[in-house]
């Protein structure tokens, strides 16, 4: 269902991006979009620099990983 789903979304005449945290499930459908896009496909990031909470280098290194364009907001 989950890849199914990640297909009939990514169908699109326009530019798609998708956010990405450090965490599990978007990894996972970022990991995912890899079967259906053939070209770059842009992330984005909240960034909270210093603070416990900031996963934007975990995100940022999976998204390289995937060849995937990271951006940190």
């Amino acid at each position: 269902l989950l890849t199914r789903g990640i297909e009939i979304r990514f169908r699109s005449d326009v530019p798609v991006g998708l956010t990405l945290s450090g965490g599990v499930d978007s990894s996972s459908i970022a990991g995912l979009t890899r079967k259906f896009l053939a070209g770059s496909l842009d992330t984005f990031t909240a960034a909270y620099d210093g603070k416990w909470y900031d996963e934007s280098a975990r995100a940022r290194e999976f998204a390289l990983s995937l060849g995937l364009t990271p951006h940190l907001i």
